[in-house]
This record gives C-alpha cells, sequence and structure tokens, in this order.
C-alpha cells in the first residue's frame, strides 16, 4: 500500500489522536498551575493565621497547621461585624506566656468561685429579696422587695457562664410585680433604673429571653410618670401606689444617669417616649446657666429641685452625688458610636473644668487628688468621694474616674487625661494598701497634707526637676554652668528654709525626692473606716489594665481580691466591714468585724470587674461594650436615625399594655 493512501485512510485518526493528546497536555498543565495556586493562597492562609496567631496566641503553644476555622463568635465579643467608627479603646491582643496564663486563669476562677459561694448563700437564705444579711442570714428589702440581688446578678451569671443559675433567676423574675412595693414603701429612681432595669436589659442582650425586656418595658412604664416634672428631671423618692414624691430634691447623678437604660429600652420596644425623656433631660442640663445656680461650664452643682429646675447648692463633685452624671456624658457617646455631637462637648466641657478646678497633686509623688469645689467660691473643699483630701477625705466613689478618663482619652486624643487617670488610680490602690486590712475606706483624712492644683509641667517631678524647668522657662539660653549656679542657689535655701525628711540628713535628698507616699494620720478626723464592697477601683483597674496591658493592675486587683476573701467572707456570702484598720487577735476574730451587710453591687460590679480583669481581652471588649453605671454591660452597636433611640427618630409613640400609665410626653 502506498503512503498517500496510508495517509488518506488514518489521517482522520491520527487527527483525533493529536487532538486528544493536546487536551489532555492543556488539562495536565491547567491542574499543575491550579495546585500551585492553590499551595500558594493555603500558604498564605497559614501565614497570615501564623501572624495573627504570634499576635493572640501563647508564647510556646504550637500553632496548628493549616487552620481554615477561626474561633467561634459568642455573644460575650458584642454585636458580630460591628466595626466603631470611633477610635478603639482596647489595646492590640498581645503575647501571653504559658505561665501567665495559668495565673490568670486560677484567679479568675477564684473570683467565680466566690460568686458561686454568694450566690448560693443568696439563694438559700433569701432569694426573691433584695438582700441577704451575709452574718444572720436575714433579709433586707430596701429596694422595693423586688429582689434586686436577683436582677443585679443577672449579667455577672452570663458573663462568668453560670447558665444553670441564670435560667432559674430567669424563672424567678416573672414573678415580679413592678406595680407595687413591699409595705408600699417609695423606691429610689435612681438605683431602680440602675440596678433593675439596667440589668434586665444587659441580661436581655446577652440571652434572648423575651421575658427580660418584657419586665423591662413593664417597669420603664411604672417609672415614666417620677419624671412628670416641669423639666422632666426625676424625682428622687417615688411612691407607686399615690405616684407622688414626698419633695422636689434630686441630685445631678440621677438627672444624668438614666440615658443609658432609656435610650436601650426604646431601642429595643420599639417605643421611642423613653429615649426622647432621656434627651429632654440632657438638652436642659446643658441649657443651664447662672439663673438656675451654675456657675462654671461643666462643673454642675450636686443638689437640685425637681419643681423649679434649679440647682440647690454650689459644691460641684465628681464623689456621691455627682459621680455618674460626668460619667454618662462619655458613655452616651460610646452607645450612639459617636453620632451625637452633644454628648462629647458636655463630656470634655466637664473634664476642662475638673482638670482646672478639682485636681490637686501632692508635690514630688505620683498621687492625684479630686475635691469637691465650691463654684461660688471657687474654693476647694477638702473632701473627696471614694478619695479625699488635706483634712481630706478621700472618699471611694471617685475611683471610677480613672477608668473614665482612660476611656475618654483614647476617644478623643487627651493624652494628659491618661496621666491623670494613672495618678488617681494610684491614689485609689494607695488608700487599700496603706490600711491594716488592705481595704480601702469610705473616707479618709490625712493630716499636715500640702497638696498644690495640678500641673502637668511639675507633675510628679522632683523639686530639682522643676527649678530646673523653671530657671529654662525665663532663660531659655542659659547653659549648664549657669543651670548648676541656679541649683546651688536653691540647694542654699533649703538649707535654711527646709528641714531634711526623717532619717534623711542632706539637702539633696529633699531636692530629689520623687514618688513619695504620705504618712497616715492615727487621728483620721472625719474619716469613715468601713469597706463597703465597693466596685470603683477594681472597675478602674480592669479598665486601664485593658487599655495599657501594665500587668501592675492585675496585680493591684489580685491584692484587693485577696483582702476580700480574707476580712469579708462568711459562711453565707461576703459582708462590709466596720473598719478598715482592724487587726484580728486570737481572741478576736474577723467576724467580729464584719457588719452582716452586702449590697447587690457586689454580684453585679465587684466581682464582675475582677472576674473581667483576669478574662481573655475580648470577652466583655471595650470596644464592643458600654457600660452602665451598675457594670451591666449594653452592646454598642452602628447607630441610625431608624432606631427608636434615636434623638431624629419620629414615629408615634406606641399604645402601651401596662396598667401604670405614662405622663403627658407632648
Amino acid at each position: 500500500m502506498s503512503w498517500p493512501k496510508v495517509r488518506q485512510r488514518w489521517r482522520i485518526p491520527i487527527l483525533i489522536a493529536v487532538v486528544v493528546l493536546v487536551v489532555l497536555q492543556y488539562l495536565a498543565f491547567s491542574i499543575h498551575e491550579s495546585s500551585n495556586s492553590g499551595s500558594q493562597f493555603n500558604h498564605d492562609l497559614g501565614d497570615a493565621y501564623e501572624q495573627d496567631a504570634r499576635v493572640s496566641s501563647k508564647p510556646g503553644a504550637e500553632v496548628e497547621e493549616k487552620v481554615t476555622e477561626e474561633k467561634p463568635h459568642t455573644v460575650l465579643q458584642g454585636v458580630e461585624g460591628f466595626n466603631p467608627r470611633l477610635p478603639k479603646i482596647q489595646r492590640p491582643q498581645v503575647d501571653e506566656s504559658p505561665e501567665a496564663q495559668v495565673v490568670r486563669e486560677y484567679r479568675q476562677q477564684a473570683v467565680k468561685n466566690a460568686f458561686n459561694h454568694t450566690w448560693t448563700g443568696y439563694r438559700k437564705y433569701a432569694f426573691k429579696h433584695d438582700e441577704v444579711k451575709p452574718n444572720s442570714n436575714g433579709t433586707v428589702d430596701g429596694f422595693g422587695g423586688w429582689g434586686a440581688t436577683l436582677v443585679d446578678s443577672l449579667s455577672t451569671m452570663l458573663v462568668m457562664g453560670f447558665q444553670e443559675e441564670f435560667n432559674e433567676a430567669v424563672q424567678a423574675i416573672e414573678g415580679i410585680n413592678y406595680n407595687r412595693t413591699v409595705n408600699s414603701v417609695p423606691i429610689s429612681v435612681f438605683e431602680t433604673i440602675i440596678r433593675h432595669l439596667g440589668g434586665l436589659l444587659s441580661a436581655y442582650e446577652l440571652s434572648g429571653h423575651e421575658i427580660l425586656l418584657t419586665k423591662a418595658e413593664e417597669l420603664g412604664q411604672v417609672l415614666i410618670p417620677a419624671f412628670d416634672t416641669p423639666y422632666d428631671l426625676p424625682h428622687h423618692w417615688w411612691y407607686l401606689e399615690s405616684r407622688m414624691s414626698r419633695d422636689n430634691f434630686t441630685l445631678i447623678a440621677e438627672v444624668g444617669t438614666v440615658q443609658l437604660e432609656f435610650m436601650t429600652l426604646s431601642h429595643y420596644t420599639g417605643d421611642p417616649q423613653y429615649a426622647r425623656k432621656a434627651q429632654r433631660i440632657t438638652d436642659y442640663v446643658e441649657s443651664m446657666g447662672i439663673k438656675q445656680n451654675m456657675h462654671i461650664p461643666g462643673l454642675y452643682p450636686t443638689t437640685m429641685d425637681v419643681g423649679r429646675g434649679d440647682f440647690t447648692n454650689s459644691i460641684s463633685s465628681f464623689g456621691g452625688a455627682g459621680d455618674s452624671a460626668f460619667e454618662y456624658f462619655l458613655k452616651q457617646y460610646l452607645l450612639v458610636d459617636g453620632t451625637v455631637p452633644q454628648y462629647k462637648r458636655m463630656y470634655i466641657e466637664s473634664m476642662e473644668g475638673m482638670r482646672r478646678y478639682l485636681l490637686r497633686q501632692l508635690p514630688q509623688s505620683d498621687l492625684l487628688y479630686l475635691t469637691p469645689y465650691n463654684t461660688v467660691s471657687r474654693s476647694p473643699e477638702f473632701v473627696m468621694d471614694h478619695l479625699t483630701l488635706l483634712f481630706m477625705n478621700l472618699v471611694k466613689k471617685s475611683c471610677f474616674v480613672p477608668g473614665m478618663l482612660a476611656i475618654g482619652s483614647k476617644l478623643f486624643d487627651r493624652e494628659e487625661d491618661m496621666l491623670i487617670a494613672k495618678g488617681l488610680l494610684e491614689t485609689c490602690v494607695f488608700m487599700y494598701q496603706s490600711s491594716a486590712t488592705g481595704l480601702c475606706p469610705e473616707r479618709w483624712t490625712y493630716y499636715e497634707l500640702k497638696t498644690e492644683v495640678f500641673n502637668g509641667k511639675t507633675y510628679n517631678k522632683s523639686l530639682k526637676e522643676i527649678r530646673r524647668d523653671r530657671f529654662l522657662l525665663f532663660h531659655p539660653d542659659a547653659d549648664e554652668a549657669q543651670i548648676a549656679a541656679n541649683e546651688a542657689q536653691e540647694a542654699a535655701r533649703d538649707t535654711i528654709y527646709h528641714s531634711p525628711p526623717p532619717g534623711k540628713n542632706t539637702t539633696e535628698d529633699i531636692a530629689t525626692a520623687v514618688g513619695k507616699r504620705p504618712a497616715m494620720s492615727n487621728n483620721r478626723r472625719g474619716g469613715d473606716l468601713m469597706y463597703l464592697l465597693r466596685p470603683e477601683t477594681v472597675e478602674s483597674l480592669y479598665v486601664l489594665y485593658r487599655i495599657t496591658g501594665d500587668p501592675k493592675y492585675q496585680e493591684y486587683g489580685w491584692e484587693i481580691f485577696e483582702a476580700i476573701e480574707k476580712y469579708c467572707k462568711t459562711p453565707t456570702a461576703y459582708s462590709s466591714i466596720r473598719s478598715v484598720d482592724f487587726v484580728p487577735t486570737e481572741d478576736v476574730g474577723v467576724d467580729t468585724n464584719q457588719n452582716d451587710s452586702m449590697e447587690s453591687f457586689f454580684m453585679a460590679e465587684t466581682l464582675k470587674y475582677l472576674y473581667l480583669l483576669f478574662s481573655e481581652d475580648d470577652v466583655i471588649s471595650l470596644d464592643k461594650f458600654v457600660f452602665n453605671t451598675e457594670a451591666h454591660p449594653l452592646m454598642r452597636r452602628p447607630w441610625t436615625s431608624d432606631s427608636a433611640a434615636s434623638i431624629n427618630y419620629v414615629a408615634p409613640v406606641q399604645q402601651t399594655v401596662f396598667t401604670a400609665s405614662a405622663s403627658n410626653d407632648s
């Protein structure tokens, strides 16, 4: 057979074979490239994961290869996907050694055990009552008999993982009747809002139990008539049955501490009357001036008349009676994700007034003090809440201020506020460390403590440093010889006018001393030595640790917890104590110093903040939650005019089904 004939016969099969070979080669090449590409993609993911692991995992721990599943999102991490428009508050997650993790988790478990011990005692002896008496196992119903400890503990249970206890508590809460109180006693509007309303709303967010929102709305309807005043200012005491108050007295803290709770209630119920009420209060407070006895911008006096709508004294304080109003200016701004500039404006104005008039420093020391201030006489009162001063009562409740300032410093880029926050917190911790029990008194007096107005240029510097800075201010071109000559002149004056401190023999010690701690007075004039299990200092420790990562704040917190365990624990729960200077003996035990009282904030706040101090950073992150003043975390979220809590919301007020009628909200 000739070749042309063979070629003609096999031409078509050969062409088909060639085409098949080409196709197979192409497919093989494509699969190879895809494999390489996929390997590179997986490699990139692995690099990203390993890089993330270096930030968030523990040194020494093996990183699993090619991990594709992320850690499941939980409700304790806030609204999934929420990216705040405001600056970040918390530091990025950092490495933790295996040893540090063991210590942290041990301490966290110890705090959790303390809560369990307390809840068990309350459940056994005082379930559904406001408080348990931790020594005698009796009951107290000082907040209407609605189970304040029951409701106040809800969010702490969810944060710590006490699900069974939470479910039992929710069943009990279904039976609360917010339309009447035990023995028809009046309620504190303020305490009811922060403990009950805040507790119900926070627990609803964290659990999704609808009955909690139902009870929150029921309570909101009960409370609204207490705001039926000419300027929407709430009464201090309120009788539910008669819908009356005993007088027109209230406090700026109570006027300014309803906004988070009312705005959140409107958000979830779709009923804007609560948020409108809260906003009208804020608008009115900002508008107050000389006619209402408001003398220094941002420094609101403490007591008010709800009928006249004015201040009835001239004392501005960041302690009790004033504290949470200033706190809520900042927290409102956080809740609405910075969409209402008014809240930022009011906060910064108050912080500027505080820094200029209320803040004082102890020369050559890192301690700072906040005093109440008379806005008429323009003079400090030398008394401080959860901190106080020269004949100076350092009063506890002001110790929330360091945490507030630290958050504000991050949001508004106010670097000096962080410096002040750290100084104030050192003073709060010093008040614990300088007592016999390691616990802080309600009020403590120093003697012969000479403070001066805060000055960021001289704060926490030695006299030598201050003198050098002052000399250079007036002699900017001075050389080292001239500076040394001035220092010699100053030292000569020290020899004439100053005596060396005890145990020191040279004037150089006076000039270079820094970081001093004052001696405590043996005669604590005006002091209140009780420790009431308060949370303010540990709150600030939690905030400062989450922002700075400085482990000393965890150590401070652990020292406080150990002191609570040693001096406050009872077979039933924990008790406040009569004197922080009590020293037990063989014949006199710690129980003799306990006063058989435990307020609900110990479980709501003190133990929660201690637990979070030893938690991972993404558990109730400051970038995802904002706390009400009773430590109930509320979720931060995108804030738009579509929310019933928005000041731009224009939908009509919804009809309600509850028996307590609302005030005229037109």
